[in-house]
């Protein structure tokens, strides 16, 4: 036969530990909340959409295409947005279409490129560095010769 406890005596049992408060840790108890739980997948965010991702895209490759043409006729044409532009022979040429290759590198980069959740950056981070330092580079260079 079981007997049934009081209030009061349920209440004296568990004085050292009153409802709502935590019992003492011990080393040798489970942790159960922990145990059966999945861990969150982290996923990296993409920096552009699709339809996005496909005009960079597109827009890198004429780039190229425009400066691989001027090589071919060794004649490389800048448009000026204030000015008539600018015609590029030789050597000239030669930088000013590593200059765009540096750009359509960038622009592809940018469009597959992905934000890193857990470091809180670009994926990408030193390859855009390095297509923007070569972009600077090549055009001072081209500017030079010319």
């Amino acid at each position: 036969m079981t007997t049934t406890k009081s209030r009061d005596e349920t209440l004296r049992d568990g004085e050292p530990h009153r409802y709502g408060q935590p019992r003492p840790y011990t080393p040798d108890h489970p942790n159960l909340l922990a145990s059966g739980l999945a861990a969150r997948p982290v996923e990296n965010t993409p920096l552009c959409s699709g339809l996005a991702r496909t005009l960079l895209i597109a827009l890198a490759v004429l780039a190229a295409v425009y400066g691989a043409h001027g090589i071919v006729t060794d004649d490389l044409f800048l448009p000026g947005k204030r000015s008539p532009g600018k015609h590029f022979y030789g050597i000239a040429a030669w930088f000013m279409f590593c200059m765009i290759l540096c750009v359509s590198g960038y622009l592809y980069t940018f469009a597959v490129s992905e934000y890193d959740v857990m470091n809180r950056s670009i994926t990408t981070k030193k390859l855009l560095s390095a297509f923007t330092v070569g972009f600077i580079v090549f055009m001072i260079a081209g500017f030079a010769v010319a």
